[in-house]
């Protein structure tokens, strides 16, 4: 790590969680001899999402399905973002 980096902790839906978990194991399955983590995923998916809304004045996030009234968790999609991170699935 970076002597400016900073450790960020947030909490997120355990599905999106386990999303973000079998997209980096499919990227590490996919180059042989690397280990794609979590966090490594994580980070390109911000850095992609910040580049989408550089020329945007607000941000909207869309969950794949509706979320409930009583609900304070939805369940996001990660796969528009994917194809240009190569980690669409077939």
């Amino acid at each position: 790590m970076a002597r400016n980096d900073k450790q960020v902790a947030f909490r997120l839906p355990a599905e999106l969680v386990e999303e973000l978990d079998r997209k980096a194991e499919k990227m590490s399955c996919s180059v042989p001899g690397v280990r794609v983590t979590r966090a490594d995923i994580v980070r390109a998916l911000l850095v992609q999402g910040l580049g989408d809304t550089a020329n945007q004045d607000t941000m909207s996030a869309t969950p794949s399905r509706p979320r409930k009234a009583s609900s304070t968790t939805g369940s996001w999609s990660l796969t528009p973002a994917l194809p240009q991170l190569s980690m669409d699935e077939d």
